[in-house]
């Protein structure tokens, strides 16, 4: 009797552990949006804005109204293939590791900072 109660415990206890979420994590959904890199300062701004079409631009400000400002759009189309986001910029691709984590977007190889999200 006392074997048959661990088992059935022992099935249930699995059964609770293996179970999967339904909510599968999708990257490219939480990555739609506009994401600022978090060195960005008054006399400089990093951003990344993502499409839902796959599309997107990178923006960087530098300098202020005093010291005179210049700033730089590019256009990108992007993908994430294994966890990896892959970049095509100015008919370059830069592909790194890609992780969001309470609203902060690390993009190991391509960015030493990370980003958080703009609301």
């Amino acid at each position: 009797m006392n074997k048959a109660k661990f088992f059935l415990l022992f099935l249930i206890i699995s059964s609770i552990f293996s179970c999967e979420s339904n909510e599968e994590f999708n990257t490219s959904d939480h990555l739609i949006g506009e994401w600022l890199r978090t060195d960005s300062r008054e006399d400089f701004e990093f951003r990344l804005i993502f499409n839902t079409n796959n599309t997107g631009y990178k923006i960087v400000k530098n300098g202020t109204k005093e010291t005179n400002i210049t700033s730089s759009l590019i256009s990108f189309d992007w993908n994430i293939v294994n966890d990896n986001l892959n970049l095509i910029e100015l008919n370059e691709v830069f592909s790194t590791s890609i992780s969001i984590n309470n609203e902060q977007l690390i993009l190991n190889d391509y960015s030493d900072f990370p980003f958080n999200r703009v609301e």
